[in-house]
C-alpha cells in the first residue's frame, strides 16, 4: 500500500521539480534584471539546476539510509515513538524545543564537527567563507523545518484527535526542505557571482570581439539560445544570441 501511494506521487514530484527549476532561475536572474522566462526553453528548466539535484540527491540518499537502519532497529523505533508521544503531550513550547534538540544530539555534533573541520580548511587554504556558512546553515535549516513540521503535526493531532496522514506530513517536510534550500542556494549563486566574482577572467569570443570578465563587467550565465553579460556599474545586462558566440573560456575558480 505504501509503495502504491508513493507511485501515485511521481507526477506531483515531476511537477515539483519543474517548479523548483523555475524558482531558482527566476531568483538568480532577477538579481541581474533579467526576466529569464523570455529567454528559456521548457526543456532547460530541470537541467538548469541538475548540479544542485545531484547534491540534494546525495543528502536524500543518506537520509534514506539512516532512516532504513533506524527502521530496522527496534530500540531506535521505540525511542522515536516515545519521543513523538512526549512531544505531542508536552504543553510547554520550550520543553518541546529542548526535547527535540536532545533527540538530535548526534546530528548537532556532526554538524558542528563538520563546521570546525571546514573552518580550519578555510583558514589554512585561504578559501571563501561563503561555502562554510552555506553548508552550516543548510544543516540547521533542515533541523528547523523538521521541528516546524512536528509542531504542525502535533497541532493536527490535538485538534482532530488522531495521528494518521504520516505520509502527508512527510511530503510537507520534503517540499519545505527542498524549496527552502533552492531559495537559499539561489542567493548563494548570486553572492558567488556578484561578490566573490566567480566568473572573473572568463573570456567570450564573439564574431569580431574578445570580452574578458573583470570585477565590474562579467559573464553571469546562458541558456541554449542566449548568453548574459552584466555591467555592474551601469546595473544593466547585455543579452547576446548564442549564434554570435564563437567560444567561451572559463577560468578555473575555487
Amino acid at each position: 500500500m505504501k509503495l502504491e501511494k508513493i507511485s501515485l506521487l511521481f507526477p506531483l514530484f515531476t511537477g515539483f521539480l519543474i517548479f523548483l527549476g523555475i524558482l531558482k532561475l527566476t531568483i538568480y536572474y532577477s538579481a541581474f534584471n533579467i526576466s529569464i522566462n523570455d529567454y528559456l526553453e521548457f526543456s532547460e528548466i530541470i537541467t538548469a539546476f541538475l548540479d544542485d539535484l545531484i547534491i540534494y540527491g546525495i543528502f536524500f540518499t543518506l537520509g534514506l539510509i539512516i532512516n532504513f537502519f533506524a527502521g530496522i532497529d527496534k530500540q531506535e523505533i521505540k525511542k522515536t515513538n516515545q519521543f513523538h508521544t512526549k512531544f505531542i503531550e508536552e504543553d510547554i513550547f520550550f520543553v518541546r524545543v529542548w526535547s527535540f534538540l536532545k533527540m538530535n544530539i548526534p546530528y548537532l555534533v556532526m554538524i558542528n564537527g563538520i563546521a570546525i573541520v571546514f573552518l580550519f580548511t578555510v583558514i589554512f587554504q585561504n578559501l571563501s567563507f561563503t561555502k562554510l556558512w552555506l553548508c552550516l546553515i543548510s544543516f540547521y535549516i533542515i533541523l528547523i523545518l523538521q521541528f516546524i513540521v512536528l509542531e504542525i503535526r502535533r497541532t493536527y493531532i490535538i485538534i482532530y484527535g488522531k495521528a494518521d496522514h504520516v505520509l502527508f506530513f512527510n511530503i510537507i517536510l520534503f517540499v519545505s526542505i527542498f524549496t527552502t534550500l533552492i531559495i537559499f542556494y539561489s542567493y548563494y549563486d548570486i553572492i558567488m557571482v556578484k561578490t566573490d566574482k566567480k566568473y572573473f577572467g572568463t573570456e567570450l569570443l564573439l564574431e569580431d570581439t574578445r570580452i574578458i570578465s573583470d570585477s565590474t563587467n562579467y559573464y553571469i550565465g546562458k541558456t541554449n539560445n542566449y548568453l548574459f553579460y552584466y555591467k555592474e556599474n551601469e546595473k544593466k545586462t547585455i543579452v547576446y544570441p548564442m549564434s554570435r558566440i564563437k567560444k567561451i573560456t572559463f577560468k578555473n575558480y575555487d
